[in-house]
């Protein structure tokens, strides 16, 4: 489900999409097993029997949702990045600002994003994770392509420099992912972020 460019709810319009989708990850934000479609179609003003049209069943809405949100937040992100920093450290701090005003512009998803990954689903965790897997793969390389490796210290092999920040960017990421407040000890979280890059440099940097 990696392209939802030929998805039936794509093909129809906007504003009567938006209303469904809105009313989906409003709903699921509750937890997959605590979601009602009742509420879901009430809220979008559609029937039921449209609903599963579009989608099928709840565990499709649900998976269509999950790659919904993390594409509309990926592409978002990837197409503010300024690729003229070319200092993987100071390309992350950017990254992380980006995310924050990105989460005060869409809660909602963020909302679903922190909901979906805090859940227990065992009947779902499989597919979300081979997606995540998928899209990990090339998000990753995206975020940090057409770095200078040349700013850090040349006694460690860059390859193995870029992995071992790359594996501390993910952990960090992990720790803090789909956070709900985005303004909540933020001057608290950019403080850490800053002490860390302080530390990797110290450790990495020339």
């Amino acid at each position: 489900m990696n392209d939802l460019s030929e998805h039936k709810i794509m093909q129809i319009d906007e504003e009567k999409r938006s209303r469904i989708l809105n009313a989906a990850i409003s709903e699921f934000t509750k937890g997959y097993k605590q979601a009602s479609t009742d509420v879901i179609v009430r809220e979008a003003g559609i029937s039921k029997g449209l609903l599963f049209h579009y989608f099928g069943t709840k565990r499709d809405l649900f998976l269509f949702l999950f790659v919904y949100a993390v594409q509309t937040v990926s592409t978002e992100l990837l197409g503010l990045l300024n690729p003229q920093e070319k200092d993987l450290l100071a390309r992350w701090r950017q990254q992380v600002f980006l995310r924050v005003d990105l989460c005060r512009t869409y809660p909602a998803i963020f909302e679903f994003i922190a909901a979906t990954c805090h859940a227990d689903i065992h009947e779902i965790a499989p597919d979300l994770q081979a997606y995540y897997n998928s899209f990990a793969e090339t998000f990753w390389p995206k975020l940090f392509e057409g770095l200078d490796t040349s700013l850090f210290r040349p006694d460690i092999p860059a390859e193995k420099i870029c992995e071992i920040i790359f594996i501390f960017i993910q952990g960090y990421h992990h720790k803090h992912l789909g956070f709900k407040d985005c303004t909540l000890e933020f001057d608290e979280m950019v403080q850490e972020i800053d002490a860390y890059i302080l530390i990797l440099r110290k450790c990495f940097y020339r």
